[in-house]
């Protein structure tokens, strides 16, 4: 049976919390840094979701977010493109709603079912265009959650499924205003979520011929985390096998991504057999039946990291997100745009990291050479380098260059295995920096200019372990 194959989720290195000064809520919030947003979220959960799988079985790419940087472009294009993908996948983005991921999963399913797709990827990324100081901020953070849909290696099967519609204003935001809205709370919990999300699990218990009391875990999707036991209550829900309360409680709600943290909470306590629903919220609701598989206890999913270090104030925030102008430290020159010719010529390069080995002598170099750099030859092979290991060769500090976080730290790396690299180094402290200190790699955006985006990769220090 059709079924969930890997799940990936990823946290921003950054948090809003008590600690960050001028900080307007009591709550603590995951934030990307200035330069990631919905498509370097989902990347870098893909990226955690695939490690060591074969990616030319991947057949189709979904993403799905409510703040996708593109209006008019297929995002789920560069995501497929920055992992490195098959050119003839198909690419699908899912857009306008938090309850996104599971018509992903469901249309996902069905291509799986028909034959049509191996393996299925469904990427999901959310930066929530927050009012500062709204309600909406104080209850949203910056993740990103991926899952892998197939046939073989299936940790969890998707039994049944229902879905509701429902018009509602409740939250929203137009074409060519700058941030959210929403309208009255009261009106958004009783003929919102608390009305469908009753609606969605009844037709789906119907169809299968089960109760609530089926089910061994329970994780709600819904916008407003301080209602999670008002949901569950409505719902007919206990609080035993409730998923998400340690979710909810430290980063609120992640918009599309919220259903991929809490299936991976749920894999990572279920056992063969046990039964979850998976309840999800906005312009209606769905409900999904999962169950464990035999393989889930060999192949449970491992945690995003939960190390995080503390913005140091609310206005940096400001900064980094472009709520507000500011003087940079030096004047100079604006940034030229990018070709969008030279960045389809060099796509390959750019967004999936790859440059070439010598065939040669065996050596690797990035970016691609003409002439062998040790041995002089001129037969390469093309060769990834987005997930090898690096160590940090030098660097230098430039307190005056073009970033919202100074200083710029650019520097030289050495890749395990070979090859060097100059580059960029991010969600780094410097006085933390250390000649040979461990780095990875990571999908970020350079730079917009003239309205002309720039990915690339930049290296960051390993980031292991959870708080």
């Amino acid at each position: 049976m059709p079924g969930i194959v890997r799940i990936g989720t990823y946290l921003p290195r950054h948090r809003l919390s008590a600690a960050t000064q001028g900080w307007p809520h009591a709550s603590s919030r995951a934030v990307a840094y200035h330069d990631q947003d919905s498509l370097t979220l989902a990347i870098e959960a893909s990226r955690r979701c695939l490690m060591g799988f074969d990616l030319d079985k991947v057949d189709a790419v979904f993403f799905v977010s409510t703040s996708s940087p593109f209006l008019e472009k297929l995002s789920s294009a560069f995501l497929a493109a920055g992992l490195g993908l098959r050119s003839d996948v198909l690419a699908l983005d899912i857009a306008g709603s938090p309850a996104g991921l599971g018509a992903a999963l469901e249309a996902g399913l069905g291509m799986i079912a028909s034959n049509r797709a191996r393996y299925v990827l469904i990427a999901s990324g959310d930066c929530r265009d927050a009012m500062p100081f709204s309600s909406i901020e104080a209850l949203s953070s910056d993740t990103g959650g991926a899952v892998l849909l197939g046939r073989q290696g299936v940790i969890a099967e998707l039994e049944g499924s229902s879905f509701l519609t429902l018009p509602i204003l409740d939250t929203w935001q137009l074409r060519h205003e700058r941030y959210l809205k929403d309208t009255e709370e009261r009106f958004i919990q009783e003929k919102g979520y608390l009305s469908a999300l009753p609606k969605a699990m009844e037709g789906l218990l119907q169809k299968m011929g089960a109760g609530v009391h089926d089910f061994a875990y329970a994780g709600i999707a819904q916008p407003d985390p301080r209602r999670l036991g008002q949901a569950a209550k409505a719902l007919g829900l206990g609080q035993k096998g409730l998923l998400g309360e340690r979710l909810y409680k430290e980063l609120g709600y992640l918009g599309c991504s919220t259903p991929a943290f809490l299936l991976e909470e749920a894999l990572q306590t279920m056992t063969s057999g046990e039964r979850a629903l998976l309840l999800g919220y906005g312009d209606g609701a769905f409900a999904i039946a999962l169950k464990a598989a035999q393989g889930l206890e060999k192949a449970r999913p491992k945690n995003a990291s939960w190390l995080f270090r503390d913005v140091a104030h609310y206005t940096d925030i400001l900064k980094w997100k472009e709520h507000v102008l500011y003087a940079p430290r030096a004047r100079r020159p604006s940034l030229d745009p990018s070709s969008p010719i030279s960045l389809f010529r060099e796509r390959q390069q750019n967004l999936a990291l790859v440059g070439v080995r010598c065939k040669g002598c065996g050596y690797p170099q990035y970016p691609a050479q003409r002439l062998c750099t040790r041995c002089r030859g001129t037969d390469f092979a093309p060769e990834p380098f987005a997930e090898k290991r690096a160590t940090l060769f030098t660097y230098s500090l430039d307190t005056l260059g073009p970033t919202p976080d100074p200083p710029l730290i650019v520097c030289f790396i050495d890749f395990e295995g070979g090859g060097r690299m100059q580059c960029l180094m991010t969600d780094a402290d410097p006085k933390e920096l250390n000649i040979g200190m461990p780095l990875e790699m990571t999908f970020r955006r350079l730079f917009v200019a003239d309205g002309i985006p720039n990915y690339f990769w930049k290296c960051t220090p390993m980031r292991e372990g959870k708080s």
